[in-house]
């Protein structure tokens, strides 16, 4: 005779499962094996309020029987109590090291650890950053020095101060041609040629250099004009061909 089953549910899952109809079935509350060590597990688990904040937190029967503090979700990680150094804020933290509460206090305590420094372009002392220096590296007081030192290590055929040049004689000349007064396809023409000179950099003086569109360009090339000042005397900013 076949022993009579009983349809039961796990308390974990929920799934169904069958258990004989003994005292040993009818007190089984698991599916399975691995849901009776979840079950054991969930049952070694109470409620205790946390250490910090006194929220109701949950952790083991064994950890409150000797004593060990408890944490509740918000402050498992960050149970270092602090104090930041620079607002005074009252924080907590995952590090017993930890200084400062945020990330701009940290900005603003590194922007105030300041050291004399020489600009590898200039030379003018400027006050910079210890935490922004690097052993072995360049350091620049300004974009501009920045800007300069790397075309003087990286020259092209115009010579190394070329970039800069270039931007400051469009911005000169208002980012238009100097004949025709266009905005577009803008060049910078050099009165006297570049091969005249032994150092290219030599070439690119205020005088020498003035700014014209793509066909204006042409026009001014077959022009002997020494100069801009030599320019302006032949034409007028508002020239237009008849």
């Amino acid at each position: 005779m076949e022993d009579k089953q009983l349809v039961k549910e796990c308390v974990v899952c929920n799934k169904e499962f069958h258990a004989k109809d003994n005292a040993r079935g009818r007190a089984k509350k698991t599916c399975s094996t691995t849901c009776a060590r979840k079950l054991g597990s969930m049952n070694s688990m109470v409620h205790h309020p946390c250490v910090i904040c006194g929220d109701d937190s949950i952790t083991t029967k064994s950890a409150v029987k000797q004593g060990l503090p408890v944490y509740c979700d918000e402050h498992k990680d960050k149970h270092y109590f602090h104090v930041c150094e620079i607002c005074d804020n009252e924080f907590y933290s995952t590090k017993k090291s930890t200084r400062f509460c945020s990330q701009k206090c940290i900005t603003e305590y590194n922007n105030s650890q300041t050291v004399m420094v020489k600009c590898s372009h200039c030379g003018k002392e400027y006050e910079q950053s210890k935490y922004s220096l690097y052993e072995g590296k360049n350091n620049y007081c300004s974009k501009r020095c920045s800007n300069n030192a790397y075309s003087l290590r990286n020259p092209t055929r115009y010579g190394g101060t070329w970039t800069r040049v270039k931007k400051e004689i469009l911005l000169r000349d208002n980012n238009k041609c100097l004949l025709c007064g266009s905005s577009e396809n803008l060049q910078q023409h050099h009165f006297i040629k570049m091969l005249n000179f032994d150092n290219p950099n030599d070439a690119h003086t205020d005088s020498n250099l003035g700014t014209f569109c793509r066909d204006c360009h042409l026009k001014i090339e077959n022009e002997s004009i020494d100069n801009l000042t030599d320019f302006y005397e032949r034409y007028s900013p508002n020239f237009s061909e008849s």
